[in-house]
């Protein structure tokens, strides 16, 4: 019988991506999250498939040294991962931003960021979510993972992300919480 998504990421939860018994188990840990994030399974089984590709990268992590903004977009271990495994993930994971889902979307990202994605589409996409009715936290999280993706800016990616910055001041006087 073929196990659930819950069943398979249950089992990662357990042994943890640097576990199990097989020279492999690395690439099948990866693999099985990717299946995950790119089925048509439940929303929070993508959300923990996400999350334990964090995870498998290492987490996140503070960045001596570097702006604060950095903190929560940098994978600790990111080079204990073959590039080659990274690479496969980020083109799997890329399309699927965004989800219209804003907690799948921030985790989302943030692993994309923890990849270094290098995708003009990616930043594209991350930077549309920049509007005049947007968040400011979800501003705050999107201008972060633009500014930490590699890749050539377009201009008016550019535009857009510095419309967002000036706008940052007006959103935060203005919100009502």
């Amino acid at each position: 019988e073929n196990p659930t998504a819950r069943q398979r990421l249950g089992l990662l939860k357990i042994i943890g991506p640097k576990g199990g018994d097989s020279p492999q188990w690395q690439r099948n840990y990866f693999n099985i999250c990717l299946d995950v994030c790119t089925a048509a399974t439940p929303r929070d089984a993508r959300l923990d498939a996400v999350r334990l590709l964090q995870i498998g990268l290492g987490d996140v992590t503070d960045v001596i040294d570097r702006p604060g903004t950095a903190d929560g977009f940098v994978a600790a271990r990111a080079p204990d991962v073959p590039f080659a495994l990274r690479v496969n993930a980020s083109a799997r994971l890329a399309p699927l931003f965004p989800t219209d889902d804003a907690e799948l979307d921030r985790e989302l990202i943030r692993v994309l960021v923890m990849l270094e994605t290098d995708s003009a589409v990616l930043l594209e996409r991350v930077t549309a979510r920049l509007t005049a009715a947007s968040a400011v936290e979800d501003d705050l999280h999107y201008l972060m993972a633009a500014a930490r993706l590699p890749g050539i800016r377009a201009s008016d990616t550019t535009t857009r992300i510095a419309r967002a910055v000036a706008d940052l001041h007006h959103k935060m006087r203005d919100d009502k919480k």
